[in-house]
């Protein structure tokens, strides 16, 4: 397990008694963890407008108000989807926060926790530890934010070497004429990914991560799947077609007549002057193929229908 100063490099504690803050503070400075403290919602607020960095949250429940959660359930509403960070809720009213359901807390169930205060703050903290070297999604998160931005930096400089003039006409043959940018081809994201798998630290670090994911754990197909179609699929925001979306095809009227994918590749697409579209109709097999003679004959039948 590793030591929780590896992984978390800042805290940003939410809380509005001074001995708790105190307390906590020094418990992480122990181990090398610098603290965000905001003792008032006007802390909280200029905390999340700097963009300060920050790998955990403690989080007193009844912040500031007596008696009510509202502003605590008003700072995880703000932080959902602007950081993914845990959140460790450590509170004299812990039947309140468990009662609590997904949707009125406003942040992910599986990335919140709380603990009472008759534990020590050096038992949450270890307690934290424990919880976040369990965490794949979160090591992977700290070993990805912490090369990425730099890496990213790093791309500009390279980019700026080069004159405004000649940048703008590589761009242009790259993405198109920024009426229909071909974002498949986006070279900022593309020299990102190269900066990053030529750090070996970086390299290393996954490789270790993924190198002690257990493979006793029970396997849930079901979760499987939606994993795999999270990394196949996207929905697009573009008003344009690209290569690989799934459409519906309908006649005159506006009725469905089937699914179908777009085979037509981004370079046609991206003039917006291509006449026709390949889409290729999405069928259901309901066969299943016993050899591979059966097997070619569906194929053939498939392709002929």
């Amino acid at each position: 397990m590793e030591n929780i100063k590896d992984i978390v490099k800042r805290v940003l504690i939410i809380e509005d008694d001074k001995d708790t803050i105190s307390n906590l503070k020094d418990e992480f400075a122990d181990s090398k963890i610098e603290s965000i403290c905001c003792q008032n919602y006007d802390d909280v607020e200029n905390a999340l407008r700097n963009n300060i960095p920050f790998d955990a949250v403690i989080l007193d429940w009844y912040f500031v108000l007596d008696g009510s959660s509202d502003y605590s359930i008003k700072i995880l509403k703000e932080l959902k989807n602007r950081y993914f960070v845990p959140v460790f809720v450590y509170t004299g009213h812990l039947p309140d926060f468990d009662n609590k359901s997904e949707d009125e807390l406003g942040y992910p169930k599986n990335m919140i926790l709380g603990f009472d205060k008759t534990i020590g703050v050096n038992q949450l903290k270890n307690k934290i530890s424990e919880i976040l070297n369990n965490n794949l999604t979160f090591k992977l998160a700290v070993s990805y934010r912490n090369k990425s931005h730099s890496h990213l930096e790093s791309v500009f400089f390279e980019l700026n070497t080069t004159e405004n003039t000649s940048l703008g006409k590589v761009l242009k043959i790259i993405y198109g004429d920024g009426k229909n940018i071909d974002w498949n081809n986006d070279i900022i994201i593309t020299m990102l990914h190269r900066s990053l798998i030529s750090d070996d630290g970086f390299t290393n670090k996954i490789s270790e991560i993924l190198g002690n994911v257990s493979d006793d754990v029970k396997n849930n197909p079901d979760l499987n799947r939606k994993l795999l179609s999270k990394i196949l699929y996207h929905y697009g925001k573009s008003d344009y077609i690209r290569n690989g979306d799934i459409i519906a095809i309908k006649d005159i009227n506006n009725n469905f007549l089937a699914f179908g994918i777009v085979v037509t590749p981004d370079c046609d697409l991206e003039t917006t002057k291509t006449r026709f579209i390949n889409i290729l109709e999405i069928r259901n097999v309901t066969d299943i193929a016993q050899n591979a003679n059966e097997a070619k004959s569906i194929i053939k039948d498939f392709n002929n229908g």
